[in-house]
């Protein structure tokens, strides 16, 4: 999992692995930075310390994977940014539209990153998240991720802790 895979390389193997299972409501594509836009709206809407514009741009630029669930009207509904290093992939940020909540949006996107890590020889998945935010501790907990630690105080600007989930993918 360590090298990152070109754009168009990634939307070949999202189409390959989606094309019997793609949806009347929407289907997973790889971002670029034209989605700039779209991923800065959903992101402000969704957090109350968002990732900056520049922020979103650098990992769109391809630092980092970008996948999106995007709607039948090429509305983005809901991204994931993920990063392979070695046999583990880490989840940095997933965000879904407050309007398209509860449509399984999030859970379409890890697993879809779940299915492409384990195939591509990932053996870990890994994320922080804030002890209070609880519906996406019962989003993870429904995957089987295990807390394998704390950050205390990691989300300084609402005084919570992150926990350290770790999912093995086998």
């Amino acid at each position: 999992m360590a090298k990152a895979m070109s754009r168009k390389s990634l939307q070949k193997t999202i189409e390959d692995d989606l094309s019997a299972g793609h949806s009347s409501k929407g289907k997973i594509i790889a971002l670029d930075e034209g989605w700039l836009p779209q991923v800065c709206r959903i992101e402000t809407r969704s957090y109350a310390s968002p990732w900056s514009k520049e922020s979103l741009a650098v990992a769109l630029s391809g630092e980092y994977t970008v996948i999106g669930f995007v709607k039948p009207d090429r509305a983005l509904a809901g991204y994931l940014v993920y990063h392979g290093v070695a046999d583990e992939v880490h989840i940095l940020n997933i965000a879904v539209d407050p309007d398209c909540r509860m449509q399984r949006i999030a859970y379409t996107l890890l697993s879809w990153v779940h299915n492409h890590a384990k195939a591509k020889g990932a053996r870990y998945c890994c994320l922080e998240v804030g002890r209070n935010n609880q519906a996406a501790r019962k989003l993870y907990n429904k995957f089987g991720y295990k807390q394998v630690g704390t950050r205390k105080a990691y989300y300084h600007d609402r005084n919570d802790d992150a926990l350290l989930l770790t999912l093995t993918l086998t």
